[in-house]
């Protein structure tokens, strides 16, 4: 990819001192090595044919995080309605602190409490992360090159109401204890907030995480068919559906999803064949958000228009809570999507911008792509992650002073 760096007109006085600093992988076998597991960590095999309730999954990350301490990190960003806990694995080499240069990127699960497959499958994919890591080159390289964040479920509370075998929701679980659908409660970019806060802690806490993390990439795992769907979710006119919402990154957008459904031996035949819309197809298994059916309020606008982030949603079956025989079946339908996905964290370009006399990194310093209409910021070592499809750009730092 060939870029060219052309500043604005020092009229602006504006300019700030922009470093593209490439970063080279280091091949396995140099640099970081697996280090031994933490002594007494005890360890459970995955059976992958049992749903975990919240104890279950509680002990599972916790049980994961003691045994691969030196890449794993378990802690909450908050908790539930009914108070549980809202866990996240982070995964990364030196998991308890920020490294310069490496790129943030997220998996958010069971959002809808009855949509429980993504909930195993993230599980699964923490388990997978950790084992392979140190004997498998594509997963140490991963690993070691990203800061991977991991969150099972969303929706503790709704997923304790869910009842396994139901795949229509009939028993509810969807909506958290308020009975509050937490992809309709984020600030809209066409409605702003229409949901008092108190009402949804699981939200709050997910904008507080988004905002204060930077996160780079992000996939949000839901249920009821198989697709890739990418912003926008709505639009100004609310159109039930039909009606394409498109965004300034939407030809990236379109690649990423794809990313996630050609990996997928069902989703990129575009043919679910769910039981209960026979008739629905999606051209190479993704669609347009808004296209498909309206969402206001929805999580991936949120955090591509005010959290510095690309999220695409990922519907993972035609069945929101199927049995747990099914489990091991969808963990290898997605586990190549899941994988090849989050590696897009490192596409396009990046670098950090510092002051141009003292040498001090910059944050908050607006990446300006021509002719793409959607600025990114620097996050707080000055580095930035600005996601591009193979081409040319002119690209510019722009900073107040």
């Amino acid at each position: 990819m060939v870029l060219i760096w052309q500043p604005f007109s020092k009229t602006f006085n504006e300019l700030v001192l922009l470093f593209a600093l490439f970063l080279d992988v280091v091949p396995l076998g140099e640099g970081k090595k697996q280090l031994p597991r933490s002594a007494g960590a005890s360890e459970t095999v995955e059976t992958y044919n049992k749903y975990y309730n919240y104890v279950d999954l509680t002990n599972r990350l916790q049980s994961l995080a003691q045994s691969y301490s030196h890449i794993a990190s378990l802690s909450s960003i908050g908790r539930s309605v009914e108070g549980r806990e809202l866990w996240v694995m982070r995964i990364s080499v030196e998991p308890d602190k920020d490294t310069p240069g490496k790129p943030k990127f997220k998996y958010v699960g069971n959002m809808h409490g009855d949509e429980t497959v993504s909930r195993q499958v993230l599980v699964y994919l923490v388990e997978y992360l950790l084992t392979k890591y140190g004997e498998e080159a594509r997963i140490t390289e991963l690993v070691s090159s990203t800061d991977i964040y991991i969150m099972p479920s969303m929706n503790p509370d709704g997923f304790e109401k869910s009842k396994e075998g139901d795949c229509d929701g009939d028993y509810g679980g969807r909506n958290n204890a308020n009975n509050l659908d937490l992809n309709r409660s984020f600030p809209d970019q066409f409605d702003g907030t229409t949901v008092k806060p108190d009402d949804i802690p699981e939200v709050m806490a997910v904008i507080k995480w988004i905002k204060e993390e930077k996160f780079v990439l992000s996939g949000n795992l839901h249920g009821g068919t198989v697709v890739a769907s990418y912003p926008f979710d709505d639009s100004v006119s609310h159109q039930r559906q039909g009606h394409y919402s498109q965004s300034e990154d939407d030809n990236l957008f379109r690649y990423l999803a794809l990313v996630y459904s050609l990996n997928h031996p069902v989703m990129k035949t575009g043919q679910p064949n769910c039981p209960d819309t026979p008739e629905e197809t999606f051209k190479d298994g993704i669609t347009n958000g808004a296209h498909w059916y309206d969402v206001p309020g929805g999580m991936q606008d949120y955090n591509y228009l005010y959290g510095n982030c690309l999220e695409i949603t990922m519907e993972l079956s035609c069945c929101k809570h199927p049995p747990a025989s099914e489990l091991q079946k969808e963990w290898d339908l997605n586990r190549e999507s899941l994988l090849a996905y989050m590696e897009k964290v490192h596409m396009g370009v990046r670098g950090f911008v510092k002051d141009a006399v003292s040498g001090a990194a910059l944050s908050n310093v607006s990446i300006v792509v021509a002719g793409i209409r959607h600025n990114l910021t620097t996050a707080k070592f000055g580095d930035y992650y600005r996601l591009l499809l193979p081409g040319t750009y002119n690209i510019t730092a722009v900073a107040p002073g």
